[in-house]
């Protein structure tokens, strides 16, 4: 795995290269919003992967089945978004900018999907759940994937063009629009918004955030290097 790695990034150089679904939380009892105390050991034991991997790729996909109600799906994400932040900071060296040699926090991916395994579209709470989590958690970015299986024939293209233009475009579109705003008026455009209180104790309105400057106080800033500050307005 490490000689993979290392043959990914050489032939690659600018590739953030990791293995899919690691760190793993394994939180699969309704409710469980925490890794069980050997996963996390068993994560530990993995640290020889993840300083190897240029990014973590943890796996936030949902199940109904599993977990029946909103609450619990959200349960779910936190416990493995918790425990891929707690891995970041658990690592001894971040990696290097191969280009620029600078020492940089390790990202993190996390890998979802817009349709339960149940092949439903996610509604709208779930997309939160997930992507909106993501942000506030203070991820770098998530990755929307989905299977070719699910675009066998016109019906399910149509289906799929109507869900991006009425439910998960427009979602997307409130997330990157609040965190362009927060990144520019809170942070001064030198650095992101992280939720200051992370998990929320309620669902929110984003589109209602972008439109509230208030609701910035709810985030702080994360720095981009050289710059310091409550608000990155200091250059170092």
């Amino acid at each position: 795995m490490n000689k993979t790695l290392w043959k990914a990034t050489e032939m690659r150089r600018s590739g953030k290269w990791g293995f899919y679904g690691f760190p793993r939380c394994y939180n699969y009892r309704q409710g469980q919003a925490y890794c069980a105390n050997d996963t996390i050991q068993y994560n530990n034991e993995l640290s020889w992967l993840f300083n190897a991997s240029l990014a973590l790729f943890p796996s936030i996909y949902l199940d109904k089945d599993l977990f029946p109600s909103v609450v619990e799906r959200a349960l779910r994400v936190q416990g493995i978004l918790r425990e891929s932040l707690r891995v970041r900071n658990m690592l001894k060296e971040s990696h290097q900018c191969i280009e620029c040699q600078q020492t940089r926090t390790k990202p993190i991916y996390a890998y979802t999907r817009y349709r339960y395994r149940q092949e439903q579209f996610y509604i709208t709470s779930d997309l939160e759940n997930t992507i909106g989590q993501s942000f506030d958690a203070g991820l770098d970015g998530v990755v929307v994937w989905d299977s070719s299986a699910n675009f066998e024939n016109t019906s399910d293209c149509v289906s799929m063009r109507d869900y991006l233009a009425q439910t998960l475009g427009p979602y997307i579109k409130t997330i990157t629009s609040f965190a362009s705003q927060c990144h520019t008026q809170w942070c001064s455009q030198h650095g992101r918004c992280v939720r200051t209180a992370w998990p929320p104790t309620q669902h929110r309105n984003y589109k209602e955030d972008q439109q509230n400057r208030r609701e910035f106080s709810m985030y702080r800033c994360v720095c981009s290097k050289p710059w310091s500050g409550q608000h990155c307005e200091h250059h170092m």
